[in-house]
């Protein structure tokens, strides 16, 4: 009987740290999946934000892109008041 019971809470204890390690392994999983979309997100954002200046820069050269400056600020202006 002793062996019997050494046996079953050896079998829980052991099936406690399967659960256990499981769960930690799942949430490890869960955790990269989060860091992995964060980092997509990061890297989509700076290559937008590149894209952007490379636009703005490429607008701004010449009459054309004073004459896109002037609208800008009299854009804001307009708002501002």
């Amino acid at each position: 009987e002793e062996a019997e019971r050494i046996a079953k809470e050896t079998r829980a204890a052991m099936q406690e740290q399967v659960a256990r390690r499981t769960q930690l392994a799942e949430d490890k999983i869960a955790q990269a999946e989060q860091q992995a979309v964060a980092d997509v997100r990061a890297a989509a954002v700076d290559v937008a934000t590149r894209a952007s200046e490379r636009l703005i820069a490429d607008r701004l050269q010449g009459d054309e892109g004073q004459a896109y400056m002037g609208r800008a600020v009299n854009e804001v202006a307009t708002k501002l008041q």
